[in-house]
Parts: structure tokens; C-alpha cells; sequence
């Protein structure tokens, strides 16, 4: 005789001698956690609830259904009095409220309480390549839900202790809630290669002819005596009847004499109820994976070991953001920069435009007085040519009286001279403006600038002091000929421009006036210089120099350099000034030299 038989004659005494048949009124409020056995209201909650109907006659017994999902949550909602729970859901009510273990559900295919809940791994029977627990690798995977002991659990148990990692043994995983139809017909569809459901519902369903037999089969079926049905993992503890700490010991007791009378009622397909301690196995599986109180004292290296490829991936991803940010800053900064070319280039070139607007107005201005230039021109050669005939004439009246005056003639003959050398620039003026060139002829320069000299030391008056006179002179080293190719007149005029505005500056300076002009003559190059001791020229200044029709006198229009320069470009010549210290400017012409014939 067995611990249930004594138990199912012995308790209905004891319930006697506690009062059960007392009249107190009460509601017994009983938690029953939902399940996907097929036969599970029939052999178990039904059976349960009509014997506590019996041993509390005069109360009234309450059912609550429990959800998986929010099973604690609904505990402190609806606090039962006592709770029929999976075992792995017990553990969880332990921890979280301290319930206290009534029974445990044993099963007619089980041999004990402690070894009746297991997972069965169902494949088709034509799934040939699929024979034990590592062909399944990589496979689609159904199983009822993530926390049940008799599935996914203990299915999680075994890969674990295959050096497996659960959550990346199979190609997907889908819980479907029931074991059948759910997964059941997933794998019998094709959806899915292996269904994991609890051990026992495969013969379950082929006798009620819900399966054709054969149709299925176990894969990785474990070779054991403890339960009748083929199972593919560890058996653990399976249903458990428990009270809540706000169970009066009363109302506990008569609930553990309703539970191990319930054969007893006339029903004999109800399971039988055992008295359940041990749980070893169970915590065993929590400390292996994981849950329960051992999830909270995970450390780094299980965090690492469970969760290393997810971490690996995001620290990728931190990286690729970092280099991204690091490419696209370097990216900024170049386009930054090259816009502040850009914009640099753009200023250089509105300021080019505008010194360009500038020379244009200038270059137009000297096109007008060269315009005007040529008119006063055509209106002075009838002048200039009575002039020379006037002087012409006084020269014949004199010799014809007799009246040999050397101070006269000499006055009449240099009014014809000079008459006649301003009728000659009024000719190169007049062709200058009808853009007629005089051929080019060999000249020395030696004997240009002379002349030039000549005529602009007529022109030096005082000094800004009033104390002297400016004072030219000239170094021409005339043993060295200076022969180029060019026009006399022009080459003069080009000299008489330079020493003009030597003097000019010379004249404003508060030492006596000093222009020096030299000419030294070599066989690649004829240097022809005119320095003055003038005041110093700032860096805009000299500057101004270099532009065409630019003047340093106030009132000045500039055509003197560009004459000066008109003619250098005209002869091939290159036109610069220099600095002179600790005053003064020094400007230099160079031309190219011809051999003496």
C-alpha cells in the first residue's frame, strides 16, 4: 500500500477531528495557471476544485485563471489561497512571496511526483535527417511558451549541458502558447521543423485519434523507466498545489485533506496527489541558466558569455558611427577650407576688378588728352611753321643791312632750332595720332640723352628752401657707345620725362636738389639711370608708379610716365623704379643694344 492510498483513508478521519464539516462560512479563492494539456481540466483543475467544494460545504470555492505573463502581478492582485502552478512558476512564487508547497501532481505514466514533467521533441517521420538533438542544429523551431518546464525549459537544460547556447542552437524560434494544436500542426504543416512540446502529448493525441499514429515521431527519445511517454529531456517536478502566506493554517489543512482525498470522490480518472519537498533539480536548472534568484548575481563573464556577439556587433556599430563622424568632420573641415579659397579667390579677384576699373578710367582719361593732344597739335603747326619762317626771315633782313649782331643772330638762329624741334613733336604727336609709325633707326642713346639734359636743366628752378638751384648732372661714359634701335625724338622725350620728374621731386625736398643721370653701356644691355634725392615714397606710392597714367603731383594727369612708358614699350626697353635711402627714387630703363656698324 502506498503513500496516496493511506493518505486517501487516513485524511477524510483527520478533516473530521480538524472541523471540516464546520458551519463558519468562508470563500476559498483557488489560482489556477492555465495549460495546454489536452485532457488537463478534465483529470486535474475540475477534479480540484470539486473536492474543495466538498471539504468546504459551507463556504463558497472562487477560480481565478492565471496568466504566464503577468502570473505574479495577478498573485498580489487576486491573492488566492491556494495556487496550482507548473513548477518552474512555483519556484518564482517562492522567491517572490514565499508559498509553501501543498502537493505535487502525479501523473498515471509517472512513477514519482518528482520526475513527471519532461519536453518531447516531435518531428515528421519523413524527416529522415532528422535522427537525434544535433541534427536539429540550425532547424525552425515551435514550443508552447519561454517559462515551461515540461518544453523550453527543459529542452534549454539539455542543450546547455551539451555545451550548447540555447538561444542560438536553432534558426528561429516561435512560441505558440499550446503544444497542440499550435505546435502540433506547425511541424505537421512544414512551418516548422521540430515542435517542442510536453512529453506525453504525442500518445495523448493519437489516442483520441486527434494525430494519426505514425505521423509523428520523437527525436532524441531518452531511454528511462521513470515515465511511460517517450521524452526528450531531463524529467523534473510537474504540477504544484500551493498555499500563499496569507493561507490561515486552518483553511491550509483542509485544503491538503481535499487534495489527497480526491480519488476518493467517485472520479477515478483524476491524477493522484503526493506530497512534493524536493526541488534540487529544479534549482539546479535555474543556477545553469540563469533565472530565478541566480539571474540577479550574474556577473560580467555571464553577460559576456551569453550576450558576447550582440556586444561585439554594437561596439562594430559604435565604431563605424565614430569613424563616420570622423570622416564627415574631415569632410567639413575640407569643404570649410575650400570654401575659404573660394572666397579668398573671390576677393582677390573683386579687387583686381576694381584696380582694373581704376586703370581703365585712367587709360581713358590720357585716350581723351591724347585726343585733345593731337587737336592742339594740328592747330600749332601753322604757328610753329611762320615761327620758323619769321626767324628765317629776321636772319636774311639782318645780313641784308649789314647788321652782323652775333647776340641776334645767335637768338634768331635758336628760335628757328627750337621752333623746329617743336615742330617735330607736333609731327610725332600727329602721328601718334593717326597711328603712323616712323620707321625704327639706329640712334645713340649717349647723344639723345645729352640733348635731353640739355633742355631739362633749363627747366630745374629753386630748391623748397630757396637756398639753391637743383642741380643735374650726368655721367654718359661717351668712350663707351650706346647704340639701339629707335626714333631720336622719342628716345629724347623719354629722357626729358625722367629728369622732368627727378627735378619735380627733387625740388619738393628740404636739402638742396640733387638729379644724377648715368648711362652705362654693356654687350647684352644699355642701362640708362635717373636718381634724385627727393622725398621718400611710401609702398602705395611707389605703387601708383607702376600704373599707367598715374601722377604723384596733385594736380599732375599722369602723362608723363605714360609717355615715358608708351616709349620704353615702343623700344623694346623694360621701365622699373627702385627706392633710394636714406631718400629718393631711382628709375631705371634698360635697353637692348645694337653693334656699332
Amino acid at each position: 500500500m502506498n503513500a496516496g492510498t493511506v493518505a486517501r483513508f487516513l485524511l477524510p478521519a483527520l478533516a473530521l477531528l480538524v472541523g471540516v464539516g464546520s458551519a463558519a462560512s468562508e470563500t476559498i479563492r483557488v489560482g489556477i495557471m492555465a495549460s495546454s494539456e489536452p485532457l488537463y481540466e478534465l483529470k486535474t483543475s475540475a477534479p480540484f476544485v470539486q473536492a474543495l467544494e466538498e471539504s468546504f460545504p459551507q463556504g463558497e470555492v472562487e477560480t481565478v485563471r492565471l496568466s504566464e505573463v503577468r502570473l505574479l502581478d495577478e498573485i498580489r492582485i487576486f491573492r488566492p489561497d491556494v495556487v496550482i502552478l507548473s513548477s518552474s512558476e512555483f519556484l518564482r512564487t517562492v522567491d517572490a512571496f514565499g508559498a509553501h508547497p501543498v502537493a505535487a501532481r502525479r501523473p498515471e505514466e509517472a512513477e514519482s511526483a518528482e520526475h513527471s514533467a519532461g519536453a518531447a521533441l516531435l518531428v515528421r517521420s519523413d524527416r529522415t535527417d532528422l535522427r537525434d538533438l544535433k541534427d536539429l542544429k540550425g532547424e525552425r523551431a515551435a514550443a508552447t511558451t519561454p517559462n515551461a518546464i515540461d518544453g523550453w525549459l527543459a529542452l534549454s537544460k539539455e542543450l546547455h549541458d551539451a555545451g550548447e547556447e540555447p538561444g542560438r542552437y536553432f534558426g528561429s524560434v516561435r512560441f505558440l502558447t499550446h503544444g497542440f494544436p499550435d505546435a502540433v500542426l506547425s511541424v505537421l504543416s512544414g512551418s516548422s521543423d521540430v515542435a517542442v512540446v510536453p512529453a506525453c502529448l504525442l500518445e495523448e493525441v493519437e489516442a483520441s485519434g486527434l494525430v494519426a499514429r505514425g505521423a509523428l515521431r520523437v527525436v532524441h527519445a531518452k531511454k528511462d523507466d521513470e515515465l511511460a511517454c517517450a521524452h526528450s529531456t531531463a524529467l523534473y517536478p510537474g504540477l504544484i498545489a500551493a498555499t500563499l502566506p496569507w493561507t490561515s493554517p486552518d483553511t491550509a489543512r483542509r485544503i491538503a485533506v481535499a487534495l489527497f482525498s480526491g480519488p476518493a470522490l467517485g472520479q477515478p480518472e483524476a491524477v493522484d496527489w503526493v506530497m512534493q519537498t524536493n526541488f534540487h533539480e529544479l534549482r539546479e536548472l535555474e543556477r545553469a541558466l540563469g533565472l530565478g534568484a541566480w539571474a540577479r548575481r550574474s556577473d560580467w563573464r555571464d553577460i559576456w558569455t551569453q550576450w558576447k556577439t550582440e556586444i561585439c556587433a554594437g561596439f562594430g556599430i559604435l565604431l563605424l558611427l565614430l569613424l563616420d563622424e570622423w570622416r564627415v568632420r574631415r569632410l567639413v573641415l575640407r569643404r570649410t577650407e575650400a570654401l575659404r579659397h573660394t572666397l579668398a579667390e573671390r576677393d582677390r579677384i573683386a579687387e583686381a576688378e576694381a584696380q582694373a576699373r581704376k586703370r581703365l578710367e585712367r587709360l581713358s582719361r590720357v585716350g581723351a588728352v591724347n585726343q585733345l593732344c593731337a587737336m592742339i597739335a594740328h592747330e600749332l603747326k601753322q604757328p610753329l611753321g611762320a615761327l620758323i619762317n619769321y626767324a628765317a626771315v629776321i636772319r636774311m633782313r639782318a645780313k641784308r643791312e649789314g647788321d652782323h649782331d652775333p647776340i641776334a643772330e645767335r637768338a634768331a638762329e635758336g628760335i628757328g632750332r627750337e621752333a623746329r624741334r617743336a615742330a617735330d613733336i607736333v609731327d610725332a604727336v600727329r602721328d601718334y595720332a593717326r597711328r603712323e609709325k616712323r620707321p625704327m633707326e639706329k640712334v645713340d642713346l649717349a647723344r639723345a640723352a645729352e640733348r635731353a639734359a640739355e633742355s631739362a636743366r633749363r627747366y630745374a628752378g629753386r630748391g623748397a628752401s630757396g637756398a639753391a638751384e637743383v642741380s643735374i648732372t650726368v655721367d654718359l661714359h661717351e668712350a663707351a657707345p650706346a647704340f639701339v634701335s629707335g626714333r631720336p625724338l622719342e628716345l629724347e622725350l623719354l629722357v626729358v620725362n625722367l629728369l622732368k620728374n627727378a627735378v619735380d621731386a627733387a625740388k619738393t625736398a628740404e636739402i638742396p636738389g640733387r638729379v644724377h643721370l648715368s648711362l652705362s653701356a654693356g654687350e647684352d644691355e644699355i642701362r640708362l639711370s635717373v636718381e634724385d634725392n627727393g622725398p621718400k615714397l611710401s609702398e602705395a606710392n611707389l605703387e601708383r608708379l607702376r600704373e599707367a597714367g598715374s601722377s604723384m603731383k596733385a594736380e599732375g594727369l599722369g602723362l608723363g610716365l605714360s609717355i615715358v612708358r608708351g616709349i620704353a614699350d615702343e623700344h623694346g626697353a623694360k621701365l622699373s623704379f627702385r627706392p633710394l635711402e636714406p631718400q629718393g627714387l631711382a628709375a631705371l630703363v634698360r635697353f637692348r643694344p645694337i653693334k656699332e656698324a
